[in-house]
C-alpha cells in the first residue's frame, strides 16, 4: 500500500495547494468521504483489529468497516519531517525577531562608568546569545556619545547594538561665601568653591542678586551641566562699601601693586589680581580667600600724569617739513602720545619762530611746550673740487645769507680741504642746532710729482715710493712703476714713476736706478745681557730678530758654548746673522748666572705660602696645606737626580720646573715647612742602592713621617703624619722595605 493512502489528510482548506498535473478536474462543492481516521460526527473512531491471514473465520457478522476519508483530488499531504522543520524555523524566527527588537532598544551607560553592554552583559543567557565583536572595555565613556557596537546573535547573525553614553547625574557643588565691593557684579561661578561633574558646568543665579546694598545677603546658585542636569544651592555674600586707596597710577608695576595690596589686606589671605596688565588703564578684580570666604574688590589703574616732554630747538632749510614731534628731544609717558602744534608753521619762508606744541597722551593728559626754530635759505648739496677751503664751501652753500639769521659755519673747517673724492656729509653749526649738508668732492687736478735717482742692491725689489722726493695733491696719492725694473742685473737704467690721485689723475716722472752688489749686512735687533740663577733655562732668542735689506727677515745663530748654566759666573754669548750674499752681522752679550741662595729660595716659598696659608691655621693645618700643594704641583721625574745632596738647588729646581725625584720633593717640602715655622728634618732609606728621601715633621711636640713623593702604584696611599708603626706596616704589607730606615738616627714617633 502506498504511504500517501495510509495518512490522514488535513481538512483545513488553507493547506497548501498543489498543481493538478494529471488534468483531472477537481470536484467543487463536494464533501470528501470519511477516511478511516475520522467519523461523520467528528467523534473518535473505534479501534479495529486487523485479522491475520491464518485466523479462523468468526461466526459473528463482521463489524461494519469505518469509511476512510478520501483524499481530495490534486492535494498532497505535507510530510511530518517538513512540518517539524518549518515549526523550528518559525520558532527561531520569532526568537531572533524578538531578540532583534530587544536589541534595537539602546543600552545606556552612565558617563564615566566602566563600559558594559547593560543587560546583555549582566544576564548570562542574553550574554551568551549576544556576543560583541570588539572589546567593549575600549569604549570611551568619558564623553557623551552614541555608539554602534558590532555583535553577533547566536554566533552567526550580525547586528549593530546601540550603546549610548549619557549623563543623568547632576553636578556636585560646594558653595563658598563671598565678600564683594558695592557695585561689583561677580560671576556666578565665583560662588562655587568646587564643582564635580563629568561635563562642563555653567552657573547662573536663579534670581538677580543685590550687589548694590551693603550688608549680608543670600542667593540661589544654579549649576547646570551639558546634559541639563541641574543643582541649586543657597549661597551667602556680604556687600561692603568701596575700599579707598585702590587706585594706582599707570606705570606702577604689577609687583608693586601686589605688594601694596598684600600690605593693605594682611587679614584676608593671599591676594591675587585677575589678568593684571600694568600697561593698560582700567578696572581689575582682586581676590583673596581666607577661611572659606572669597573677598572680591576692585582696583583701578589710571593715568593722571601728563607726558614729560623736552623741547629741541631746530635748524631747518627752506622746504624742510617735519612733524611736530621732531621739535622734541625727549618724550616720556606710560601711554601713546600725540604731538600737535596750535599754529601751522610756514616751512617755505626763511626766518625764525617758535613752535607751540601740545603733547597729549592716550588718556587725555597733556603738556604744553615751546621750541624755537630757524629756517635758512641754502643749497642742499654741492659739488666741489678737492682742496676747496671751508670758506669757499660756506659761500657755495649759503650764497645769500638770510637777514636776521647768523650764517652757519663748518663743524670741522680743517677737514674740508682734505675731504676724499666722493660723497661726504659735512656738519654745519648754527645758533640752535646743526645742519648736515651733502658735499660731493671731485678731483680733476693731477698731482705735482718730484723724483730722485736711487741706488739698490742686486736682487732687492724696487719700491716706487723710494724714488719720490715730493708729491703735491689735494687727495691721497699712490705710486707705481710704468714698467717694473729688473734688479737682478747690476747697472743703470731709467725708470718711470707714476703718481695717481684719488680722482684718478696721473702724473709721471723719470729717474735713474743703479743696481749694485749687496754689501750691507743684516741688522740684529734685541740683543741684551741676560741674567739667570743656577739651573735656570736661559731664553737666548727671546726678543731677538735679524732683518736684511735685501732678504728681509733672516735666521741667526747663537753661540752659547761658553755658558755653564748650573755654575754661577759671567759668560759671553755671540749672535751671528748672514744674508744670502754672505754679508755677516755679529752681536755679543753677557750671561750672568747667579748663585741660588737661601734668600732666593725663601722668596719662592713665601710667595706660595701666601696663597695656601691663612691666619689662625694650626701647625697641623699648615702641614696639610703644604703636603697638598706638593702632591698637586710636583710631578715625579728622575731627570733631576744629579741634584741629590744639594738641598738649595734641588728645591729651586722643583719650584721652577715643577718636577723632580724624591729628593726634589723632600727639598721643596723642607723649604715650605721651614718658612711656615714647622720644625722638620730629612730622613732616608737605609738601602744605599735604592735611595729614598722624605721628611720628619714635629707637630704638637711629636715627630711624624711626612712624604710628599708619590708612592709606587698600586699602593700610592700617601704619607701624611704617619707613625713609625704605620710606615713599618706599609713597608711590610705593601711595598717591602719602602720606609726602612735606621731608627737609631731619628727621633721616634708616638
Amino acid at each position: 500500500m502506498n504511504d500517501d493512502h495510509s495518512r490522514t489528510e488535513s481538512a483545513d482548506d488553507s493547506a497548501p495547494q498543489t498543481e493538478n498535473t494529471a488534468g483531472i478536474p477537481e470536484p467543487s462543492g463536494e464533501e470528501p468521504e470519511n477516511t478511516a481516521g475520522t467519523t461523520t460526527d467528528g467523534a473518535a473512531p473505534e479501534p479495529t483489529a486487523e485479522k491475520p491471514d491464518d485466523a479462523p473465520e468468526s461466526q459473528e457478522p463482521p463489524e461494519p468497516e469505518t469509511p476512510k476519508k478520501r483524499r481530495r483530488p490534486g492535494k498532497k499531504r505535507i510530510p511530518v519531517g517538513v512540518r517539524v522543520i518549518l515549526t523550528i524555523f518559525i520558532i527561531l524566527a520569532l526568537i531572533i525577531g524578538g531578540a532583534a527588537a530587544f536589541a534595537s532598544v539602546p543600552v545606556y551607560i552612565e558617563l564615566g562608568d566602566e563600559p558594559s553592554l547593560g543587560v546583555f552583559g549582566k544576564n548570562g543567557m542574553l550574554g551568551a546569545v549576544c556576543e560583541p565583536e570588539t572589546d567593549i572595555l575600549a569604549l570611551d565613556t568619558s564623553t557623551l556619545s552614541r555608539n554602534q557596537v558590532p555583535v553577533r546573535f547566536f554566533g552567526f547573525l550580525p547586528w549593530k547594538l546601540n550603546v549610548v553614553v549619557r549623563d543623568t547625574t547632576p553636578p556636585e557643588v560646594t558653595a563658598r561665601q563671598l565678600s564683594v565691593m558695592n557695585g561689583m557684579e561677580p560671576d556666578p561661578s565665583e560662588f562655587a568653591l568646587s564643582c564635580a561633574d563629568m561635563t562642563p558646568v555653567t552657573f547662573e543665579f536663579a534670581s538677580a542678586p543685590d550687589f548694590s546694598t551693603d550688608g549680608e545677603h543670600t542667593a540661589t546658585l544654579s549649576a547646570s551641566d551639558t546634559s541639563g542636569n541641574k543643582t541649586d544651592v543657597t549661597v551667602n555674600y556680604t556687600v561692603t562699601s568701596e575700599t579707598v586707596g585702590l587706585r594706582y597710577e599707570l606705570g606702577t608695576t604689577a609687583d608693586e601693586i601686589l605688594s601694596d595690596l598684600k600690605a593693605k589686606f594682611t587679614d584676608i589671605g593671599e591676594v591675587t589680581v585677575d589678568s593684571l596688565d600694568d600697561t593698560v588703564c582700567g578696572d581689575y578684580i582682586s581676590r583673596a580667600e581666607n577661611d572659606g570666604v572669597l573677598s572680591l574688590f576692585r582696583i583701578t589703574i589710571s593715568d593722571t600724569l601728563p607726558p614729560d616732554a623736552t623741547a629741541k630747538d631746530t635748524e631747518l632749510l627752506v622746504g624742510d617739513v617735519i612733524e611736530a614731534a621732531s621739535f622734541l628731544s625727549a618724550l616720556t609717558d606710560q601711554s601713546e602720545v600725540s604731538v600737535t602744534t596750535d599754529e601751522a608753521i610756514d616751512f617755505d619762508t626763511p626766518g625764525s619762530g617758535t613752535a607751540k606744541l601740545r603733547a597729549t597722551d592716550a588718556w587725555g593728559n597733556s603738556t604744553d611746550i615751546e621750541a624755537a626754530y630757524h629756517i635758512h635759505t641754502a643749497v642742499r648739496d654741492v659739488t666741489i673740487e678737492a682742496g676747496t677751503t671751508a670758506d669757499q664751501l660756506t659761500s657755495m652753500l649759503f650764497p645769500e645769507p638770510d637777514e636776521g639769521l647768523p650764517t652757519p659755519t663748518p663743524e670741522n673747517p680743517d677737514m674740508v680741504p682734505r675731504l676724499p673724492v666722493g660723497e661726504n656729509t659735512v656738519m654745519y653749526v648754527c645758533e640752535l642746532d646743526k645742519i648736515p649738508f651733502t658735499v660731493n668732492v671731485i678731483d680733476t687736478v693731477p698731482p705735482v710729482l718730484e723724483v730722485k735717482d736711487t741706488e739698490l742692491a742686486k736682487g732687492v725689489a724696487a719700491d716706487p715710493s723710494a724714488f719720490v722726493v715730493s708729491c703735491i695733491d689735494a687727495t691721497d696719492v699712490t705710486f707705481s712703476f710704468e714698467t717694473m725694473p729688473d734688479t737682478s742685473v747690476t747697472g743703470e737704467s731709467a725708470v718711470t714713476i707714476i703718481a695717481t690721485d684719488g680722482g684718478g689723475n696721473r702724473t709721471s716722472a723719470t729717474a735713474k736706478l743703479t743696481v749694485v752688489y749687496d754689501t750691507i749686512p743684516p741688522v740684529i735687533s734685541g740683543v741684551k745681557d741676560l741674567y739667570s740663577y743656577e739651573g735656570d733655562t736661559i731664553a737666548y732668542r727671546a726678543g731677538v730678530s735679524a732683518v736684511d735689506e735685501t732678504d728681509g727677515k733672516v735666521s741667526f745663530y747663537v753661540d752659547t758654548s761658553a755658558v755653564k748654566p748650573y755654575t754661577a759666573g759671567k759668560y759671553r754669548i755671540t749672535y751671528t746673522a748672514v744674508d744670502s750674499h754672505g754679508n755677516r752681522a755679529v752681536e755679543t752679550a753677557t750671561v750672568t748666572v747667579r748663585k741660588v741662595t737661601e734668600e732666593v729660595l725663601n722668596a719662592k716659598a713665601d710667595k706660595i705660602l701666601k696663597d695656601i696659608l691663612t691666619a689662625g691655621m694650626t701647625d697641623r693645618e699648615k702641614a696639610k696645606a703644604i703636603y697638598d700643594w706638593c702632591r698637586e704641583n710636583l710631578k715625579y721625574s728622575t731627570v733631576t737626580s744629579y741634584l741629590m745632596g744639594n738641598y738649595v738647588k734641588a728645591a729651586y729646581s722643583g719650584y721652577r720646573l715643577h718636577y723632580g725625584n724624591c729628593y726634589t720633593y723632600y727639598a721643596v717640602a723642607r723649604s715650605l715647612l721651614s718658612r711656615a715655622g714647622i720644625t722638620n728634618m730629612m730622613i732616608q732609606r737605609n738601602d744605599p742602592n735604592k735611595p729614598h728621601y722624605w721628611n720628619l715633621v714635629k707637630i704638637g711636640g711629636s715627630w711624624y713621617h711626612f712624604d710628599t713623593c708619590p708612592q709606587p702604584a698600586p699602593y700610592n696611599d700617601g704619607c701624611f703624619l704617619l707613625t713609625d708603626a704605620e710606615v713599618a706596616a706599609y713597608s711590610k704589607n705593601k711595598q717591602k722595605g719602602y720606609y726602612s730606615f735606621n731608627r737609631a738616627y731619628y727621633p721616634a714617633t708616638p
